[in-house]
């Protein structure tokens, strides 16, 4: 179990971000723990925070959406000691010159909430100040009123006056968002986006309804305008986040031969068939992916070599099968080979730590030094995980979260001082006092 707060959302870690450039041959950014990293758009800043807390000689630059979120961060750098957290305001980011180029720029939640005059100036901002070998995460909306508050507060001003919306009683408010919900047919859109989050929220206290972004509509783009503001600055787009999408669930052939080698087309048209409703794109200068095409299975397994990969696995009831709890649609046939490796995997979870895919390697080998061409197929498992999403991974080493009891320190302060927490995951409650009671006896006896 992990705190909202305990550790920055994972797909836009930064060394994860690095990893990825490992995989893919691309020029590596600075590791993690010596770059300069801005976090562009924060609120309460979980993902800031837990960066600060994990790497202490990295230098984070919030960029807050507004004053009270500054306010908030700086109260909680003073409570937890942090020092290496410099926070802007937008218009001070907007004029900002560092004395050297920054290896990362972190932007989730934020971009879509912009006017188009306001992303070009931050999307020229980034250019400006990116590090040539940097890397960039910008998350945006392709469809709107996907988000599920949004709907909400659309629902909201049906009911409430907006001046009232704040100051009704929690079980008033409950009761009439439960009850539309519960009369919408299952066809109506409206319910189909809503479904997936209803049973897991207190609408009165969410924070999507308390502040989290201002009550104003989202700023939906396509892709090739997306990619048409990048590419005027000199940015080049490197793939989607989810990276998945390339190797484990291609369009049909048909469709594929419509695009051909076009894959901006096949992406929009992956899109539109598999219902989503943002992009999270990595992006670097554009001058580092002139030669750049993704690599195939075969190109990344040398590169697999040098990373690091962390994960969990569950062996089912009948212990046929091996299922990921990070991306449950994995299952992995529970062979003698394939359960040594697992297990390894899970070991290492409980620890807190990464595993070395080089040190793993070798120990299959040991165990396994009959098994033919036991190396390619040790190879073809793990990447296979990595690319499906059911094993993450780390350019570096990582032993312990070392953050992790600054984050249960802030937890607590925030649960006495901000009763409308706002979690690094949107859709988690703040975790009770007696769930963090266990997570101090876990913690004490990992030490």
């Amino acid at each position: 179990m992990h705190l909202p707060d305990d550790q920055p959302k994972f797909d836009l870690h930064p060394d994860r971000l690095r990893a990825l450039s490992v995989l893919f041959k691309l020029p590596q950014p600075q590791p993690v723990e010596q770059a300069q990293i801005v976090l562009l758009g924060v609120s309460h800043g979980a993902n800031a925070l837990a960066l600060a807390c994990e790497y202490p000689n990295a230098k984070i630059i919030a960029v807050a959406s507004a004053a009270v979120y500054a306010q908030r961060i700086q109260e909680a750098c003073k409570h937890l000691k942090i020092k290496n957290v410099r926070i802007l305001s937008v218009s001070k980011w907007l004029d900002f010159t560092p004395k050297t180029p920054i290896d990362y720029v972190l932007c989730h939640g934020y971009y879509s909430y912009l006017s188009d005059d306001e992303k070009q100036r931050h999307t020229a901002q980034i250019a400006k100040v990116i590090h040539p070998q940097g890397m960039v995460y910008i998350d945006y909306l392709t469809t709107s009123g996907w988000q599920a508050f949004e709907n909400m507060q659309y629902i909201l001003t049906q009911i409430y006056p907006a001046e009232n919306l704040q100051s009704i009683d929690e079980t008033t408010f409950n009761q009439s968002i439960n009850l539309l919900y519960r009369y919408l047919p299952t066809s109506h859109p409206l319910c189909h986006q809503l479904n997936h989050i209803m049973p897991k929220m207190n609408l009165r206290t969410h924070p999507s309804l308390n502040g989290y972004w201002s009550l104003k509509q989202a700023q939906t783009e396509t892709a090739d305008d997306f990619l048409h503001r990048l590419h005027e600055l000199k940015l080049g787009y490197v793939c989607d986040s989810d990276i998945s999408r390339y190797y484990f669930q291609p369009l049909p052939d048909d469709i594929q031969a419509h695009c051909g080698r076009n894959r901006h087309l096949s992406e929009n048209l992956y899109d539109l068939l598999t219902h989503q409703s943002s992009r999270a794109s990595l992006i670097m200068p554009i001058a580092q992916l002139l030669q750049f095409r993704l690599p195939s299975h075969e190109d990344m397994y040398e590169s697999l070599d040098s990373l690091h990969i962390s994960g969990h696995f569950q062996l089912e009831q009948e212990q046929t099968i091996w299922r990921s709890t990070l991306n449950p649609q994995i299952a992995v046939s529970a062979t003698i080979l394939n359960s040594m490796l697992l297990e390894s995997i899970n070991h290492v979870y409980h620890a807190n730590c990464t595993l070395a895919v080089k040190k793993l390697l070798e120990l299959l080998e040991t165990k396994f030094k009959a098994v033919p061409d036991i190396h390619q197929s040790v190879y073809m498992m793990l990447l296979s995980l990595v690319l499906s999403g059911a094993l993450h991974i780390r350019s570096q080493r990582q032993s312990g979260f070392h953050h992790q009891s600054a984050m249960i320190a802030l937890h607590e302060w925030r649960m006495h001082h901000d009763p409308h927490l706002t979690p690094a995951n949107k859709w988690l409650q703040p975790i009770a006092k007696k769930d963090l009671e266990v997570m101090k006896i876990a913690e004490a006896n990992a030490q």
